[in-house]
């Protein structure tokens, strides 16, 4: 009879059902791969193929339209706030939802409160997916032209 440490130590422990060594307790380091592989093969899929989570696709292109919030603080970004209206499921009333998304500025030109179109693209930084594709609307702009007018006008 052979002592219990010395199955422990070779991982032959045996069933309680039977007297024979358990299966699922002898494999060695490359066995639970093969046998992956067999279950694969019961169930009819290939292990070549790659499950559908793992494929990565890119993102469809996305341009989302808001209003810059916070400017400034980093160099080349820029906050902006994107609003959407949903539907209360039991009052029906419309709620305003927002969202911050951090978007690449290149040269620096928003300003805050600047109503602007921003697009997907691939990762800038750890959190910056979206780069500004257009100032639709500048507030300080607009005010800087009036007073120029106005200038030109009173000269």
């Amino acid at each position: 009879m052979v002592s219990t440490s010395y199955l422990y130590k070779t991982r032959l422990i045996r069933c309680k059902e039977s007297r024979r060594p358990c299966e699922d307790r002898m494999l060695s380091s490359a066995q639970p791969i093969a046998r992956a592989e067999q279950t694969l093969e019961m169930i009819g899929t290939s292990p070549s193929l790659k499950p559908a989570a793992t494929v990565s696709t890119p993102m469809p292109p996305m341009s989302l339209k808001g209003i810059v919030t916070k400017v400034g603080v980093m160099k080349k970004t820029a906050t902006v706030t994107v609003s959407r209206w949903v539907l209360h499921k039991q009052t029906g009333k419309r709620i305003e939802r927002s969202k911050k998304y951090l978007t690449h500025d290149q040269n620096n030109i928003l300003r805050i409160n600047d109503e602007v179109l921003i697009r997907n693209c691939p990762p800038v930084s750890a959190r910056k997916r979206f780069t500004l594709d257009q100032i639709l609307r500048s507030p300080e702009t607009q005010h800087e032209l009036t007073h120029k007018d106005a200038a030109t006008l009173a000269n």
